[in-house]
């Protein structure tokens, strides 16, 4: 893939050159350091802790990371990115959310180191190349070749249509998602339509600079993501169909982005056909469906108001049923999260003075109830410093031994900070 690309950077960068393009080629270097920190107080279980899988006392966490952003301007409409992030976590925190760093995704080249490797507590350093791309235009048509993220949908606390390393609601710092190795190409017609598609490994093998990795030999279709995004705009709304092939997974689906008046209206939809429905391979599940829709209001110059609704028809009503929903591959690939039927999220932005905002949000498994509270607040420090600071408050009903009682109702409280700088 590297030779690849540095055959590509060439092409382009000559072409460029034998064109007598105006801008010359030209190199910026920018990156960020952030710290979080994290304090999980955990509730009384005796049952999971004589197992082990609980801790008895406050557990704390530590994460310094580093993101080191190259983009070379080839001349022209071509050019270069990449980046490396380098994390340090010491100790350990559980919560449903997560921090953002040290988030990785499935690579074809493995382009992802940690020390120590395997087996150890404590500290962990890792490091990855999260970006690493050739991109360039020709006309109405942009092509993306290398590591690059994946997203489509409009969903924000839900997204029934990014299947490909999609973000937790709660996730402290989303700047970055995790970048997959992918081939992606976008066509416009103007400014109201858009086509786009992506080919983007989502398998779980690797393959070396050298000899290829035995496991990748059984690489097949399942191990890729295949998808197509056609955008058309009519008067003040995107309406988008997309069509994907996710492992095994065939899937279609409904996008809208919409207004009135003051009012931001979304809304996604997906229907999951998994194997066996279009192929002679007996079914082993159901279809099942995914939607969500949303709605963003400002009623004054300081305050955003939003509410979403989700709904998934794989989901469950009794609690019982959720330990096992997390061992489906769906779960462990991170597609989805959420083991219920029913959700309703809501949330309120409020900028208390120009350097200071505040949030709150409540996501509900209605059915249960249970409910995850995310109050946070976050300072402007100086043009290119922020510090922020909130929790993740489980609500619900908590385990009973072993056994789950409520979905969200597991979740312990958990303390956190972040210090972000950019340069």
């Amino acid at each position: 893939m590297l030779l690849l690309l540095a055959g590509l950077i060439g092409g382009a960068w000559a072409q460029d050159a034998g064109a007598g393009a105006p801008a010359g080629p030209s190199l910026s270097v920018h990156g960020d350091l952030k710290s979080f920190t994290l304090l999980t107080l955990p509730y009384d279980n005796p049952d999971l802790e004589a197992l082990g899988a609980w801790p008895e006392d406050p557990q704390g966490q530590a994460i310094l990371d580093g993101r080191l952003r190259l983009r070379a301007d080839l001349g022209g409409s071509w050019r270069i990115e990449a980046h490396h992030a380098v994390s340090t976590v010491v100790g350990s925190a559980f919560t449903l959310g997560t921090t953002g760093a040290a988030a990785t995704a499935p690579e074809l080249v493995d382009l992802t180191w940690t020390v120590p490797e395997e087996g150890a507590t404590g500290t962990t350093v890792q490091g990855r190349t999260d970006r690493l791309l050739v991109q360039g235009e020709a006309g109405p048509l942009t092509l993306a070749l290398g590591r690059q993220p994946v997203s489509f949908g409009a969903g924000r606390f839900f997204t029934p249509l990014d299947l490909v390393s999609p973000f937790f609601p709660g996730t402290i710092d989303s700047e970055y998602k995790p970048g997959v190795d992918a081939a992606r190409l976008d066509a416009y017609a103007g400014l109201r339509g858009q086509w786009t598609v992506v080919a983007a490994w989502v398998g779980g093998c690797s393959l070396a600079l050298g000899p290829q990795d035995q496991a990748c030999e059984q690489a097949g279709v399942e191990d890729l993501a295949l998808a197509s995004w056609t955008r058309l705009t009519v008067g003040v709304s995107d309406l988008a169909l997309f069509l994907a092939e996710v492992h095994d997974d065939e899937v279609v689906g409904l996008s809208v982005v919409s207004g009135v008046g003051p009012v931001g209206l979304y809304g996604d939809a997906s229907l999951t056909l998994p194997p066996g429905h279009l192929d002679a391979r007996a079914p082993t599940e159901d279809p099942f469906v995914r939607a969500a829709v949303g709605a963003d209001w400002r009623p004054g110059g300081r305050t955003t108001l939003s509410a979403e609704a989700y709904l998934q028809t794989n989901g469950s009503a009794d609690p019982a049923d959720h330990l096992a929903q997390y061992a489906g591959a769906r779960y462990l690939r991170g597609e989805l999260w959420a083991a219920g039927r029913g959700y309703l999220a809501l949330s309120l932005a409020q900028e208390l003075r120009p350097t200071l905002q505040g949030s709150l949000a409540l996501l509900t498994n209605v059915e249960e109830p249970s409910a995850l509270l995310l109050p946070g607040l976050s300072a402007s420090l100086a043009d290119d410093v922020e510090l922020t600071a909130g929790a993740y408050v489980g609500l619900g009903r908590r385990p009973e031994g072993l056994a789950l009682r409520s979905e969200l109702g597991f979740v312990p409280v958990t303390a956190y900070s972040r210090l972000a700088a950019w340069f």
